[in-house]
Order: structure tokens, then sequence, then C-alpha cells
């Protein structure tokens, strides 16, 4: 899964419902594609923080993409042990798809 990270408010309202979503069990990595996103250490980084422990509550991997240098000093802040980052978003979505086989084949 691909989630587009604009607005803090709007992410986590989506998280919100997936998380109220039967078949959001069956998703192994969601992917925030920060590419477009403006974080403070504040509002922001908490309310990313949020959606990583409620990903990880799904027992999804996270994996944050497009992370600019304005947001890297947020993100280097987070509290989560579990975050994969990746350059861009072709990246982290070919990531996606490894640690899904892999996940795949343990099982």
């Amino acid at each position: 899964m691909v989630l587009p990270y604009t607005y803090t408010e709007e992410v986590l309202a989506t998280i919100e419902m997936l998380g109220r979503d039967e078949s959001t069990r069956g998703v192994r990595v969601v992917v925030i594609d920060l590419s477009e996103a403006i974080l403070d250490e504040g509002f922001g980084a908490a309310g990313l923080e949020q959606a990583l422990e409620t990903i990880e509550r799904w027992g999804a991997e996270a994996i944050l993409a497009g992370v600019s240098p304005l947001n890297e000093p947020v993100i280097d802040g987070l509290d989560s042990q579990h975050m994969v980052t990746r350059k861009d978003l072709p990246d982290a979505i070919a990531t996606a798809f490894q640690i899904t086989e892999a996940q795949r084949h343990a099982l």
C-alpha cells in the first residue's frame, strides 16, 4: 500500500479509516510518500509517529519514501525502531515487494 503524506490530519484520518477495515489485516507493507510533505518537529512529527505506530499494530512494515533534507531532522528524531527509509518512491515500492516476498517465504 502506498500512502501519500500531504497533510498530517489527512494521513491520520486515512490510517484510522483503514484500521477499521477488515481487509487491512492483509497489508504487509505501507509506503508513506513524504515527497510533498513539510513536517515540523511538533505536530508533524507526532502525527507521523502515530501513523507509524498504527501501521506497526496492524503487523505491517512501514517504509518512508522521498524524505527531503528539510524533513531529515524530524525523521531522525522519531522513536520508531522498525522504520525503513528510501530515497524515492520507486525504490520504496521495490523494497516493499522484497519485504512482502520475504515474509511469504518465511511462512
